[in-house]
């Protein structure tokens, strides 16, 4: 039985306005903070946590490929509007994490769907301690 191929973005993280397709594949995401005082708007960058798993019997072919790239090729795959920020692999069994910035979730999800035919990727917005901290006394002043 073969595993289909897919790329999940957790939606749940990102505001109902932010999701252009149901299926979560096609985004065309950007996100804005609106400065009050002089009434414009600048990009907000995002982190994102990619986790990726190996289609059975694919490992040797990925590890194949990733190998033979160099770090321009690497940064080409990856696009310029990403930037990463870590990438840990975990070969015996298979999988990795990843942790990059941008203000498209679009570049992100073209970046993982270079992948997708020898990998399942998860991709999620995370938040650094600061910006848990910030947000948590946000809500907690709220009450």
């Amino acid at each position: 039985m073969r595993r289909s191929k897919r790329l999940r973005l957790s939606r749940w993280l990102l505001p109902a306005s932010a999701v252009a397709d149901p299926g979560g594949v096609e985004m065309a995401v950007h996100f804005f903070q609106h400065d009050k005082t002089t009434n414009n708007r600048k990009n907000i960058s995002m982190k994102f946590m990619i986790t990726w798993q190996f289609h059975p019997g694919k490992l040797h072919d990925g590890l194949a490929a990733f190998s033979q790239m160099t770090p321009e090729q690497d940064a080409a795959d990856r696009g310029d509007r990403v930037k990463q920020i870590g990438r840990w692999h975990d070969l015996g069994r298979g999988r990795g994490v990843l942790i990059c910035e941008s203000d498209s979730a679009e570049a992100v999800s073209a970046w993982a769907l270079n992948w997708n035919s020898i990998m399942d990727c998860d991709i999620a917005i995370v938040l650094d301690d600061a910006e848990t901290r910030a947000l948590g006394k946000r809500r907690a002043s709220k009450k």
